[in-house]
């Protein structure tokens, strides 16, 4: 039996240590998103995926996403040149509202063909009302104007908008944060000149600003007055730019974790899909507008995954109250892998402002993971303390007392501390002399610390394998609810670990009696000692999952853990008061 318990005891310790650990197996473990040839589609409930495996597919599936009651101005773009595409995305906002459309300067010289080019993308000779090009095809504009019958401008000489933004100018992927917020905006697009050449701003330019890099060649007057948005690299500079805002010029997304307003808009592009980007972009003035993201490789780059968790919605009383946040992935999984929209999805699902789930951390999850700090440092300092200083305890004390100290941290150094500093002292191997008030507590704590452990880790089984559910068509219906269930097996399991294994075996050390016997004169007291934990424990842990928490936490999740650390904190000292009348009337020991 002896040996029985301390294998027992060096489960509890296991369960204990690695229990709360266990909430880390997403972080530890790699996930894979296996391939599913019979999906029907490839949208989730938070993303949508804008198909195609080259530019000219997305910009035909993007095109069909739009309606419009009334011809188009269409912004013809060279798809063979990024600088002056990027740099015309101001014509897709209001007043204006030009619709782009990718071309290479092959099809844009063939003014006979281009009808048919433009009805492969849904746009019929009366949806055109008129048409933009870009000044390096200026030489096809009468060609045009005879092919599609409509007024043909020259975009040139154009008023600039209220403020500019200068993108590095040896990488479109620079360029692409910046497209949304042009289309909707009006603002200017400057790809900042290479080598020796200064860049030419627009007439006007007041409010200048940097993405990513502050050396970027301007002349010395514009670069004083110019703000930083900030990113070492697109990706980054994606984030900067949809958390970014300046008060005084209303510029900025301002799509930060101080801005909790939830039903916000996304665009997920690979960096090196500006065509991509640049065509979607046309939503933004159409209703769908928001930060543009980027991905790198076949994972979502940590820094994305990270903006997701911080600006996901919350809600309050159910998840179905809204309003939530929706991202627009642009190519097929070449460009972007369903891994990485996968996880996209699950970062920006809603989730209420208490809990994040298995990998987000709330403000709750933060304490619990200092609690978690403190238990794990008390258990250290205790048991090293114990093997070291403290050596004539018993296997069962030093066990118990290890148990308190991963259940409530810093209050079982304490706790420890009274019992056994200068005015405690040993009279044999198991008892000490102690004041009357700190025998209490003793006696209490060598309830909790064996009972409480087997509650916490039967509800803990529990939990990971499904909690029973039994239905009663009768007035004790309530007997059948899976938390009721859970915590009446979580009770009988620490009352008969303490009545059958660990009590009867610690007062054996200093009394003559039979197993049997010490398990028959111990059974009452012990329960009505671990009545009295239990009092304030399993009703705080019952109010916690079901009431206070909108969602009733799993295994997985810190809170579980939290709402067990609570609970035991509280059935410390519930059980005070059931245990002060045991230890002045002799009925228990508080000596050991």
């Amino acid at each position: 039996m002896k040996k029985l318990s301390l294998l027992l005891a060096v489960f509890f310790v296991s369960m204990l240590v690695l229990g709360p650990l266990y909430i880390f197996r997403e972080y530890t473990s790699k996930g894979e998103t296996k391939f599913v040839a019979e999906r029907l589609h490839w949208n989730t409930g938070n993303t949508t995926r804008v198909w195609g495996a080259d530019w000219p597919e997305q910009q035909r599936n993007i095109f069909n996403m739009l309606t419009w009651q009334e011809p188009q101005k269409l912004l013809l773009l060279p798809a063979d040149d990024w600088r002056p595409a990027v740099q015309l995305s101001h014509l897709m906002a209001p007043p204006l509202k030009a619709l782009p459309v990718l071309m290479t300067d092959k099809a844009a010289a063939d003014a006979g063909a281009l009808p048919v080019y433009l009805e492969q993308l849904g746009l019929a000779r009366d949806d055109i009302a008129a048409v933009v090009l870009p000044v390096k095809w200026s030489q096809y504009a009468a060609a045009i104007k005879e092919s599609l019958a409509v007024d043909v401008h020259i975009a040139k000489d154009q008023p600039p908008g209220r403020n500019t933004l200068v993108v590095p100018g040896d990488d479109p992927a620079w360029a692409i944060p910046a497209l949304t917020w042009s289309a909707l905006t009006g603002d200017r697009v400057v790809a900042a000149a290479e080598g020796d050449e200064t860049t030419t701003l627009p007439d006007g330019s007041n409010n200048i600003y940097l993405l990513g890099n502050k050396n970027l060649l301007m002349d010395k007057g514009s670069q004083k007055k110019a703000r930083l948005v900030g990113g070492n690299n697109p990706v980054e500079a994606a984030v900067a730019f949809a958390e970014y805002y300046q008060r005084d010029t209303d510029f900025g997304w301002w799509n930060s974790r101080e801005t909790p307003e939830g039903g916000r808009t996304y665009f997920l592009v690979d960096e090196k899909n500006w065509r991509g980007a640049l065509t979607i972009a046309s939503l933004a003035p159409r209703g769908r507008f928001g930060p543009m993201l980027l991905t790198k490789g076949t994972r979502l780059p940590p820094k994305v995954e990270s903006y997701y968790w911080r600006t996901k919605p919350e809600w309050f009383v159910t998840p179905t109250e809204g309003p939530y946040n929706h991202t627009f992935v642009v190519g097929d999984l070449k460009k972007i892998p369903f891994a990485a929209q996968a996880r996209a999805d699950f970062a920006e699902e809603i989730n209420t402002y208490m809990m994040q789930g298995d990998q987000g951390n709330s403000a709750l999850d933060g304490w619990v993971i200092i609690w978690l700090a403190f238990i794990f440092s008390a258990a250290i300092w205790i048991w090293n303390h114990m093997v070291t200083r403290n050596t004539d305890l018993s296997p069962y004390m030093k066990f118990s007392w290890l148990f308190v100290a991963l259940l409530l941290g810093p209050l079982g150094i304490y706790a420890y501390y009274i019992n056994y500093r200068g005015y405690s002292h040993r009279v044999s191997q198991a008892r000490h002399i102690k004041p009357f008030w700190v025998q209490v507590i003793s006696a209490n704590l060598s309830t909790l610390g064996f009972g409480a452990p087997a509650m916490i880790i039967v509800g803990f089984i529990l939990t990971i394998n499904g909690l029973p559910l039994i239905e009663f068509d009768s007035p004790f219906y309530l007997l059948g609810n899976p938390m009721i269930i859970s915590i009446i097996i979580s009770y009988l399991a620490g009352l008969a670990v303490l009545v059958l294994v660990f009590v009867p075996l610690m007062l054996r050390i200093n009394e003559d009696s039979r197993y049997w016997d010490t398990v028959k004169d111990s059974a009452l007291v012990i329960f009505i000692s671990m009545s009295g934990v239990s009092l304030g424990m399993l009703p705080l842990m019952w109010w916690l999952m079901m009431e206070y928490l909108p969602m009733m936490p799993e295994e997985s999740n810190l809170l579980w853990w939290g709402v067990m650390y609570s609970s035991t904190i509280v059935g410390a000292f519930t059980g005070l008061l059931f245990n002060w009348p045991l230890v002045a009337h002799g009925r228990k020991k508080g000596d050991m």
